[in-house]
């Protein structure tokens, strides 16, 4: 997948390329991408990328989006939008878009988004039994708002 972030003038036309990269998606499993502040443009032509794409709007400035690709691939792209008159054109059926008021639909979850394992051990004594020593591991798994995480597992 190829994603380029062009800045646009107020003419309305392409000027300067800000950001260009190429994701593999035997790494990337999915993308983020925060449109805050100002009237930005999507373009998203999926027509063979697995990769998932979340694009999580301010839900103020009004956004424009034109999707095209296959309907198979459109299902990986999810708009976190809020209600705003933003314009969605091209193929929109398969997207899943989001619209919602709700502060927590557009906002910039801030957590620690790593996986983390960490060791767990234990000692106790009692009369009956002597020294017992325990030991395990802790797993914590995160997830996309998911808050604090999406499982954890001892």
């Amino acid at each position: 997948m190829q994603l380029t972030v062009y800045k646009i003038s107020k003419k309305d036309e392409l000027t300067k390329l800000l950001y260009s990269r190429t994701f593999d998606p035997a790494i990337t499993h999915e993308l983020r991408i925060y449109l805050f502040g100002g009237e930005d443009k999507v373009i998203i032509r999926n027509n063979h990328s697995p990769i998932k794409i979340r694009l999580i709007a301010d839900g103020a400035s009004d956004k424009t989006y034109a999707f095209s690709g296959k309907a198979r691939y459109l299902r990986k792209v999810h708009v976190y939008e809020g209600d705003t008159t933003s314009n969605y054109t091209g193929e929109t059926g398969p997207v899943h878009i989001k619209r919602s008021g709700a502060a927590s639909n557009s906002a910039v979850q801030l957590t620690d988004r790593y996986n983390k394992t960490a060791p767990l051990l234990t000692a106790g004594f009692n009369a009956d039994d002597g020294l017992i020593l325990g030991a395990g591991l802790r797993w914590i798994r995160q997830g996309f708002r998911k808050t604090p995480f999406a499982s954890r597992q001892e």
